[in-house]
């Protein structure tokens, strides 16, 4: 027997200055659960994470900054002319966001009637649209 899904959860998306803050604001305001893809993508990145160590192996010390943080000006710098860079960036992120970002939604799901997943172009892209209840583009 399937388990009854709890909570109800919205992706809001879109590009740049397109409302997606204001509108996941106004539905934290009463009372929504949130998560931002975003600023659980750059968790990623942090300094001991097992994505920091192996961008650093494919990158070089480069891409590293003061205090040894990834300074993502300068990974973008390498990645964002080289299609094969680029590959090899979204290759080692994308399948720990997706799993990273499935469970927060099932968390979110689970403890809250309604969730708001804040996301840009990787909600599609990570399959993560088929997480969510609904979708405001």
């Amino acid at each position: 027997m399937k388990k009854a899904r709890k909570g109800f959860v919205l992706a809001v998306t879109g590009g740049m200055a397109s409302g997606k803050s204001t509108l996941a604001s106004q539905l934290r305001r009463n009372g929504a659960s949130y998560i931002s893809m975003d600023e659980l993508a750059h968790t990623l990145y942090e300094p001991g994470k097992s994505v920091y160590k192996r961008l650093v192996r494919a990158f070089g010390r480069g891409i590293t900054g003061p205090g040894g943080a990834i300074d993502r000006v300068r990974l973008g710098g390498i990645v964002f002319n080289d299609a094969r860079a680029m590959a090899r960036l979204e290759g080692i992120i994308h399948p720990v966001l997706r799993r990273v970002a499935a469970a927060a939604i099932w968390r979110m799901r689970q403890a809250s009637p309604l969730g708001v997943v804040e996301t840009g172009p990787l909600l599609f892209q990570l399959g993560l649209d088929r997480l969510a209840d609904g979708v405001v583009l």
